[in-house]
């Protein structure tokens, strides 16, 4: 079984994820700061834990169309794949910002805790999404 990065790209910070041996669960794992040394720091999880697939949120407006910050994340996974030669998988992330703030929410967590660990918990939707859409085949 190869081990699966999810990823949240935002410009300021990019959540990551990670899922269970199973690969059935995604967990939240990190957030990192966007920039010039974001790819790197991904490559060096990516090395440390295995990993052999990512998956990166893509946003899409409801109607499913790719708007202008579609374009950056596919930018991002660009320099991703040259950083680390894996193979990066994108995934619908339409409604992961409200599904996580519900999470969050019903988790008692403070407004300033919220926006600390989000990220993380949105690539861990964005990971789950696509586990699930394996199913058990």
């Amino acid at each position: 079984m190869h081990k699966i990065l999810g990823i949240d790209y935002g410009e300021k910070r990019i959540g990551l994820a990670v899922a269970d041996m199973t690969l059935k669960i995604a967990h939240p794992h990190s957030v990192i700061a966007s920039g010039d040394n974001a790819a790197d720091e991904i490559a060096r999880l990516i090395k440390e834990e295995g990993i052999k697939i990512a998956v990166l949120g893509l946003p899409r407006s409801l109607s499913g169309e790719e708007g202008p910050q579609a374009a950056i994340v596919r930018r991002f996974a660009e320099v991703l794949m040259k950083a680390t030669g894996i193979e990066i998988i994108f995934q619908d992330e339409r409604f992961s910002s409200k599904t996580t703030e519900g999470i969050l929410i019903r988790m008692d967590k403070s407004r300033s805790k919220r926006r600390e660990i989000a990220d993380a918990h949105q690539a861990a939707i964005i990971l789950q999404t696509y586990l699930d859409s394996l199913g058990d085949g």
